[in-house]
């Protein structure tokens, strides 16, 4: 017998085949960021930081900095708060008994008309590794197919009234979005 394994909120209906599982980001779900206390005490806020940061410098500003760590004095306080917040889901996408976890990112400098910068992060012995990143609108699926051991990971982005598809693969190291 197959099961839907939903991983949302509050249920939905879902269309999808019966072994997918899904992830969907609602901005209005407050409950999402009760995961940010966690987060912060076990590192994942920091790292989160620091994927930015180093996003921001190499993408999108780099003549604004001298260096990665300049962006923390560069910015005030109120952006920077703007900037890391975030809401996560957990979920093992290896089956290694560890769950992974995908955050999403809100504010003005790590969204844009495509969606909002995803994070996916692997922890092990409260020390946190980036697995890859996306741009998804507000959705992201996890397939019931792996690659090299790890679920793929689908997801929308809109660009204007133009929807895009896009699947991420694990290539032994992390994902590629493609």
């Amino acid at each position: 017998m197959k099961h839907i394994i939903l991983l949302l909120f509050f249920l939905l209906p879902s269309p999808l085949h019966a072994e997918e599982k899904k992830i969907i980001f609602y901005y209005e779900d407050e409950g999402v960021n009760s995961y940010q206390a966690q987060a912060i005490s076990f590192g994942m806020f920091d790292e989160i930081a620091r994927t930015i940061k180093s996003y921001l410098q190499v993408s999108h500003v780099p003549f604004m900095f001298d260096n990665k760590d300049s962006l923390i004095s560069f910015l005030p306080d109120r952006t920077l708060n703007s900037l890391l917040e975030f809401k996560a889901i957990s979920i093992d996408l290896n089956e290694d008994g560890i769950d992974e976890v995908i955050a999403q990112m809100m504010g003005s400098l790590v969204c844009g008309s495509g969606g909002c910068s995803a994070f996916i992060l692997q922890g092990k012995e409260k020390e946190w590794r980036q697995l890859g990143w996306y741009f998804p609108s507000n959705e992201t699926l996890i397939s019931s197919n792996k690659t090299n051991g790890y679920f793929d990971i689908h997801y929308s982005s809109k660009n204007g009234s133009t929807k895009y598809e896009y699947l991420c693969k694990f290539n032994n190291e992390n994902y590629e979005c493609e």
